[in-house]
């Protein structure tokens, strides 16, 4: 197997690894979300998160168009 292959398998499992933990947190945002008493509160979290999550999808794009 070439250096450059291994390399490259490497890189799609780190890959991999980094979207299971942004899953992770995702999920872990969202419990900790739903743990929150007052619903007008409970709804800004909703909306911020759904910024934050908005802004990693955003550059995800712009990073994989630029790699195109």
């Amino acid at each position: 197997m070439s250096l450059a292959f291994k390399s490259w398998v490497m890189d799609e499992q780190e890959k991999e690894e980094n979207n299971m933990i942004e899953v992770q947190t995702f999920i872990d945002e969202l419990k900790s979300i739903s743990k929150i008493n007052d619903p007008l509160n409970r709804l800004d979290e909703i909306d911020q998160l759904i910024k934050k999550y908005e802004t990693i999808i955003d550059e995800h794009e712009r990073l994989e168009n630029e790699s195109v």
